[in-house]
């Protein structure tokens, strides 16, 4: 009988750097001379690898939907938050003093940086929408090349799977938010990634601000900083990727006591205490530099808790349901839950070989699962952050389980005798699967060749072969998908996904269909524009009564500027019976009056919220425009009103809250 070679000592250090070793290029880094002779082998010159076929056909679908997402025009937030980052920069409005809307600063900054930097037009934004695809693909092979199975098709396949379901979903997820906040969070974790190999790299640590895992940490924390002035509950990921970044989701070959896992944990931590700390001590000076923070804190402390009841469907639910609705809202996962099962797969074949970076991965993936339901409204860009891990967790199915050393012959080892990472030989669990191997015949040939039979499960009685025949058979079935079918049924099933789950967008569906998509809002948005052009004179404001119907949108289009510091108007419909929302009507009536816009865009067909507390009507506002606006022109649902003056007076409330 054959010895298997003593497993390598523990040398005490954490893996090699991010790159392939010296002077190798390449996936696959197995050296020829220690292959397994019965593990996965490589595609012979020229033959066919489904892996590859499958991983490059994710990427040629994203590249199509990239290509025509050139025509896109924005949708949704963001010619909303494009509108206020232009009134922030191009009309010295300041965010909470004069401008009324729950975006974090962070998310002011990225708008308005975005706007420096390409403009406000919607061609420009789709190039840099683009660019940032492209860039967080390029740092997908810079992080995943060194995977044991194939690095670069892994990192292919979570470009792929990630640009598909990143752009199935049209304009609407371009740049959101949350998407945006997901990537800092992906570069926190690269970068947490770099600077454990780096502190794990032979050399003395050197005094504490020089140690790589507090520099390290220090990028971190900016990182996270930058993420959670975008999104707070971004900072879900944060203690993962600390421990990441201190070591302590495990590495090939380490052995620490207790105090040096206290030190690696201190120093990152203090170094990611560091970073974060800047970004908020920025933020808060920000605030108070621009006399911001008290309409802030007052926003965020009294307003917030009442726009966060709302559901996704605009709805104020009546107590005791809120739990019902988080679960059923929670348990769809987005569309996403049919790559789970796949998700699973890639942290069983990365286990091994880069065991820390998928426990990574996978706990990123759980923690961005629940982060939706912290607001509690599931819209579809809230599950950007759990689909970006879930793809770059899901590519690790397409890489091939490291081989085993081994000094035996053919028959030693077989393909099953890895089984993901667990050692089958020691497990009497897998043996009862793998055995059956032997005991399920074919044509009077076994499904695989296994060595021989552990005790205990080559029983010869009956009942026990045939229980171990059935799971010989299982067990052959799954390797035969596992192996040669699985590449072909992952991509087509992740393509046929995109019009199920998450949902193909259906303008995306038009223009795959050779139609063009049409305008934002069914035409409204360019009509509303249109009307904007021909009334508005020099100097005038206009306010819209709107929230998502596209008023902001053309106003936007034509830099109109706002009358009032309100964007929208459905803060008015929900807990109008609340102090807070009372007081808004009154600020609201008393800006009116102040400012006397030009010219008023009302939705006719905007989707007011529902349930208990809320409202249909605005009195003292519907009085308001009786009494001092008249259409001057109107579309199927929406009117443009102008100011006119000297008007008889009309019955209704005085301005007031109402």
């Amino acid at each position: 009988m054959r010895m298997r070679p003593p497993a390598p000592a523990h040398t005490g250090q954490d893996p090699g750097p991010i790159g392939p070793p010296a002077g190798r290029e390449g996936a696959d880094h197995t050296p020829p001379e220690r292959a397994v002779q019965g593990g996965p082998k490589a595609s012979a010159p020229g033959q066919v690898d489904l892996l590859d076929v499958s991983a490059a056909a994710l990427c040629l679908l994203a590249l199509l939907l990239a290509g025509l997402s050139l025509s896109w025009r924005m949708e949704h937030d963001t010619p909303l938050l494009h509108y206020a980052a232009w009134l922030v920069a191009e009309r010295g409005r300041t965010p909470y003093v004069d401008l009324f809307e729950t975006s974090m600063v962070g998310t002011f900054a990225l708008h308005t940086l975005i706007g420096s930097l390409v403009g406000y037009g919607a061609q420009a934004f789709r190039w840099l929408d683009l660019a940032v695809l492209a860039g967080f693909a390029a740092s997908l092979v810079y992080a995943l090349r060194p995977t044991p199975g194939g690095g670069r098709r892994v990192a292919a396949a979570a470009a792929g799977l990630h640009g598909c379901l990143y752009l199935a979903q049209g304009p609407a997820l371009s740049l959101q938010r949350d998407g945006v906040g997901a990537l800092l969070v992906w570069a926190a974790l690269v970068v947490a990634w770099r600077g454990a190999e780096r502190a794990a790299s032979p050399g003395p640590a050197g005094p504490l601000l020089r140690n790589p895992r507090a520099r390290s940490g220090l990028v971190v924390g900016v990182l996270f900083g930058l993420a959670a002035s975008i999104k707070p509950h971004l900072l879900l990921g944060l203690p993962v990727v600390w421990l990441a970044l201190a070591g302590a989701l495990g590495a090939q070959g380490v052995t620490s006591t207790r105090g040096d896992l206290g030190r690696r944990l201190g120093r990152s931590a203090l170094g990611v205490g560091v970073g974060g700390a800047a970004v908020a001590g920025a933020a808060v000076a920000w605030l108070l530099g621009t006399g911001a923070w008290p309409h802030a804190l007052r926003l965020f402390r009294d307003y917030m808790p009442l726009h966060l009841a709302l559901t996704r469907y605009h709805v104020v639910l009546p107590d005791g349901e809120r739990a019902a609705y988080l679960w059923e809202q929670w348990s769809q996962l987005g569309g996403y839950g049919a790559l789970l099962p796949l998700a699973a797969v890639g942290v069983l074949r990365g286990w091994q070989g880069q065991g820390p970076r998928v426990r990574a991965l996978g706990l990123l993936t759980l923690v961005y699962a629940v982060y939706p339901a912290l607001s509690g409204q599931f819209w579809d860009y809230h599950w950007a952050p759990f689909a970006l891990f879930l793809a770059v967790t899901a590519a690790h199915a397409w890489s091939r389980r490291p081989a085993r050393e081994t000094s035996g012959s053919a028959r030693d080892t077989t393909v099953l005798a890895d089984c993901g990472g667990i050692d089958c030989r020691r497990n009497q669990l897998a043996f009862l699967f793998l055995g059956g191997a032997t005991s399920a015949p074919s044509h009077g040939k076994p499904w695989l060749p296994l060595p021989s039979r552990p005790t205990g499960v080559a029983a010869k009685t009956e009942k026990r072969r045939s229980l171990l025949g059935l799971a010989g058979t299982l067990r052959a079935a799954w390797f035969a998908v596992d192996v040669r079918v699985a590449p072909a049924v992952i991509t087509v099933a992740v393509v046929a996904g995109l019009w199920q789950g998450p949902g193909l967008d259906a303008a995306v569906a038009q223009q795959l269909a050779g139609r063009p998509m049409d305008a934002p809002k069914q035409g409204r948005v360019d009509a509303m524009a249109a009307a904007l052009r021909t009334h508005v004179r020099p100097g005038e404001t206009v306010q819209p009564l709107d929230w998502t119907s596209g008023a902001n949108h053309a106003l936007l289009l034509t830099r109109t500027p706002l009358a009032t510091s309100f964007l929208y108007n459905y803060h008015f419909y929900h807990h109008v019976d609340t102090p807070v929302i009372q007081g808004l009507r009154r600020r609201f009536m008393a800006e009116l009056a102040a400012q006397r816009p030009a010219l008023v865009i009302d939705i006719d067909g905007e989707e007011a919220p529902t349930g208990p507390g809320t409202a249909r009507d605005f009195p003292a506002l519907d009085a308001w425009l009786r009494r001092h606006y008249r259409p001057v022109t109107q579309g199927a649902d929406w009117q443009l009103l102008r100011r006119v003056e000297g008007l008889p007076p009309t019955q209704g409330a005085p301005p007031g809250a109402g």
